[in-house]
């Protein structure tokens, strides 16, 4: 089984992370951390961010004792926004494009989670949102 947790590195992010940690923990599953980089700024930004992010990951790995123990695969993704649109429309075009993904990763993520909590019905399954 494979958990994923998505962070944009804030304090709700490090509780949602720290709960999949001891969600992997108990149900022996993969984890894998996921940051989503922005590509509407300077390549040199966009790159630079990139390895930070990286690097916050890795330090997230090591020093969260909720994440010792299991197998992690810390994940930047780079966010690649349509270059052909224009202005205003373009800006909306994105907008509803975000919410359309955020969507999706949400009520995907419910449902796995719907179908673990189901399906471990030996165990009480708590699951804490920040």
């Amino acid at each position: 089984m494979q958990i994923l947790a998505a962070t944009d590195f804030s304090t709700r992010s490090n509780r949602a992370l720290r709960q999949a940690g001891l969600l992997a923990q108990a149900s022996n599953a993969d984890l894998a951390l996921v940051h989503v980089v922005d590509d509407d700024q300077p390549e040199a930004l966009v790159d630079m961010e990139k390895r930070e992010a990286k690097r916050i990951l890795a330090e997230q790995v090591s020093v969260m004792a909720e994440l010792q123990g299991v197998k992690c695969r810390p994940t930047v993704i780079r966010l690649e926004k349509d270059r052909n649109t224009t202005s205003d429309k373009g800006k909306r075009d994105d907008r509803e494009k975000e919410h359309f993904i955020r969507h999706v990763l949400v009520t995907r993520l419910r449902g796995c989670l719907l179908r673990f909590i189901a399906c471990r019905s030996e165990a009480e399954v708590s699951i804490v949102v920040g």
